[in-house]
Parts: C-alpha cells; structure tokens; sequence
C-alpha cells in the first residue's frame, strides 16, 4: 500500500511584508517634507532654491513614483481624465510654479505666516 503524503503541520505564511516596512518610502518623504518646513517656519532659514528644488524632487518621487506610474501607465491607453493623471498634472505644475512643498499641505498643516506671527485673525 502506499502511503498517504503528509501535510505540513504548520499555516501557510503569507511572506508579504506588512507594516511600516512596505511604506518606507512615504515615511521618508514625510520626514523631508517636515525637516524642511521646520527649517523655513522654526528657524527661519531660507535655503537656496536649486537644492530646495532638488531635496523637494526626491521627496516627491519618493511618495509619488507609484502614482506616476500608473499615471504613465493609464495616458499610455487614452485615459487621461483620472485621479492618477490629473493629480500628478496638479503636482507637476505646483513645481513649475515654484510651490515645493505643495500649497495644500503647508495650509493644511501649519498656519500661514500672519497666523504665526500674531497679525492674523
């Protein structure tokens, strides 16, 4: 007779990472992003555009190369009217315009600088 095949004994591991390891890349861009609007709002400090540019592109991919690549991806097809195309038009064009750090975010995180300084309402 031949023998029944074993099963093994324990669960099937899923080897996919989970946590925070899987989304270094957004953490690392948070991390710029906060570092730099600490050194222009906390200190005051105005660093050079070129290399705000440069520190603001990598951040940039960092947290957007997912999203530009189905971006890519979807316009490659004609579909040029989704959240991916146009989202990546928008951040695309807040560099052209010189807004590194995007207008949404700074609003959104901290006051503007009349709130800061005491002159705003």
């Amino acid at each position: 007779m031949k023998a029944a095949t074993s099963r093994p004994l324990s669960p099937k591991v899923n080897k996919e990472k989970t946590g925070w390891k899987t989304h270094w890349d957004l953490l690392l861009a948070l991390l710029i992003l906060v570092i730099l609007l600490t050194l222009e709002y906390g200190f005051n400090l105005d660093i050079p555009t070129i290399p705000l540019l440069a520190i603001n592109l990598i951040a940039y991919l960092l947290a957007g190369r997912k999203v530009l690549d189905l971006a890519w991806r979807k316009s490659k097809r004609g579909d040029f009217f989704n959240e991916f195309v146009l989202m990546s038009v928008a951040t695309i064009g807040a560099f052209i315009i010189g807004e590194y750090e995007v207008r949404c975010c700074r609003n959104g995180i901290l006051p503007n600088r009349r709130m800061v300084s005491g002159l705003g309402s």
